[in-house]
């Protein structure tokens, strides 16, 4: 399964292939709006859908169920995160247990602002009011 949980790459490859869902849906006949369905999982594909987007995209159909394009990146990414996160691990280790706790909390306090910033990107929260103002106003 995808991170997306939809059992399928067809956003990934789409994505990787450089086209928009508007570019893919022409390419294949169908709306943009079956395109955006197929890939959140909101609408099954069919083998003949499937067949259309993986030779739109120059895959096989296997290919966009089993294979991420971006796995080589994401591998690179955790290859190179590896030695930044040996070097937190000692710069926490040499801290006393007041200022790793200080740090602790700003990192979560930094990774909750992330969250909910995406959130309301995402359109999935609206009007969200931080100290009396508009997270929007928050916004760097």
């Amino acid at each position: 399964m995808t991170p997306e949980g939809v059992g399928h790459y067809i956003r990934e490859w789409r994505i990787y292939c450089e086209l928009t869902q508007a570019q893919l849906a022409t390419k294949i006949g169908v709306s943009q709006s079956n395109i955006n369905n197929i890939e959140n999982g909101k609408t099954a594909y069919t083998q003949t859908s499937l067949e259309k987007i993986a030779n739109a995209l120059k895959v096989s159909p296997a290919t966009l169920l089993s294979t991420n394009p971006f796995q080589q990146f994401i591998e690179e990414e955790e290859e190179e995160r590896s030695p930044f996160m040996a070097e937190v691990k000692s710069l926490l280790s040499s801290m006393r247990a007041l200022s790793r706790k200080m740090v602790r909390d700003f990192m979560i306090f930094v990774l909750e602002y992330e969250r909910t910033d995406a959130k309301i990107r995402e359109g999935k929260l609206r009007g969200l009011m931080v100290r009396g103002k508009l997270s929007e106003d928050f916004r760097v």
